[in-house]
């Protein structure tokens, strides 16, 4: 079990009150977020987020979820997420995103303030193993199918 760490509690707590305060809207704060993040540290993409693997030119993929620690920490403290954090990732799915949670956003945001504006989200898969697919022409549902049984989250750059 993940020691508990109220910073992290805190975050979750923060992603509950974007959305009852801001509904659908918190989605971009999320991901402004996010970027906030990129544009305070000084850390590189991979010292933030794991290594990435490019698994095809400008195609990259992560074996694991850089807010896992984030979600268990809450967890073992309070048994399960919110289910804002599932609701706002479905409403951002609705949009064309491949979100499995809120966490999604915030890393989505992050990620295009280290690698610029140009990424695009492919797919995400949760812990339960289910995979998101955005809207997106970089690789077949085939492709993204494949990868997915070894990675947690693909995106193109």
């Amino acid at each position: 079990m993940t020691k508990y760490d109220m910073g992290q509690a805190s975050l979750v707590h923060l992603i509950r009150e974007y959305y009852a305060l801001f509904d659908k809207q918190a989605i971009g704060m999320l991901r402004n977020l996010g970027k906030g993040i990129a544009d305070y540290s000084e850390l590189g993409i991979e010292e933030l987020e794991g290594e990435g693997h490019e698994i095809q030119p400008g195609i990259v993929a992560l074996a694991a979820c850089p807010f896992t620690d984030t979600i268990e920490s809450f967890e073992s403290c309070c048994n399960t997420l919110p289910e804002e954090i599932t609701i706002l990732a479905d409403e951002a799915n609705e949009l064309g995103g491949a979100w499995v949670s809120a966490f999604c956003g915030i890393h989505q945001g992050m990620r295009r303030g280290k690698v610029g504006e140009s990424f695009q989200q492919i797919a995400c898969k949760s812990s339960t193993g289910a995979v998101n697919i955005a809207d997106q022409d970089l690789l077949s549902k085939e492709e993204v199918d494949e990868l997915m049984d070894k990675y947690v989250c693909l995106y193109g750059r």
